[in-house]
């Protein structure tokens, strides 16, 4: 790619011999890493990364409860950044004074395609509205995370660094309700496959799928994820 990024192989080789000699100065490195990976998604020009194979994240309800579980918790976020030309996704449990408290990276893969997951719901013929959860903001039918994925593949190139935009600045954040990380958390499930979409306002939206443990979708559900911020933090782990 021809994008100007800082790499973060360079960081760890001009630290090894640092960091081996002095570990207590391993939370400034780490530190340093993730102003690199914010850094390079902010000023990243993002056409290239979203115009090459499609790669989704995947994270365990395992990883969820960590979250659920952390010290004086009070919202979580989804996180994209860049680190050696890839796009990552981190998953935050952030207390009241801004700090983080617990931190779980999703798995980059490209096995199957959400809209293969989708096709393979509309072939059961399967409604991912629950009776009471109808008013549920985060739960959509898969007409719906059809419609947001398929506006994702048809999206053009000069588009793409408005669409990561909202307010006029590149997004920083996703929020996520403490009470969809919980369900998520609770579902007998392998994993949940979290891939990009483009809602009505032209933002960029994440698309949750529960995939069950014999990695075929076997659940009714369908998440979004449509509470971008731009705001940048300066969150620090503790």
């Amino acid at each position: 790619m021809n994008i100007k990024t800082t790499r973060l192989t360079s960081v760890l080789l001009c630290t090894y011999l640092f960091i081996s000699c002095k570990p207590s100065n391993s939370v400034a490195v780490e530190s340093e890493i993730d102003n690199i990976f914010s850094n390079n998604w902010q000023n990243a020009d993002l056409t290239n990364y979203f115009l090459e194979e499609e790669i989704t994240y995947q994270l365990t309800p395992e990883q969820l409860l960590t979250l659920i579980h952390a010290n004086g918790k009070k919202e979580f976020r989804i996180v994209p950044g860049i680190l050696d030309e890839d796009i990552y996704l981190k998953f935050h449990a952030i207390d009241k004074k801004g700090a983080i408290t617990e931190e779980e990276w999703a798995k980059n893969t490209i096995e199957v395609s959400p809209i293969a997951y989708l096709n393979l719901l509309q072939q059961k013929e399967r409604d991912t509205i629950v009776e009471n959860m109808t008013d549920t903001p985060y739960r959509i039918t898969i007409e719906e995370a059809r419609k947001y994925k398929d506006a994702w593949y048809r999206k053009k190139k000069e588009e793409i660094n408005e669409i990561t935009k909202v307010n006029g600045e590149r997004v920083a954040y996703f929020t996520l309700s403490e009470e969809l990380v919980l369900h998520l958390s609770n579902l007998e499930i392998d994993h949940i496959n979290i891939s990009w979409g483009i809602n009505n306002t032209n933002t960029l939206v994440g698309v949750l799928i529960p995939i069950g443990k014999d990695k075929i979708m076997n659940r009714e559900d369908v998440y979004i994820i449509n509470t971008p911020t731009s705001s940048r933090y300066a969150s620090k782990k503790i």
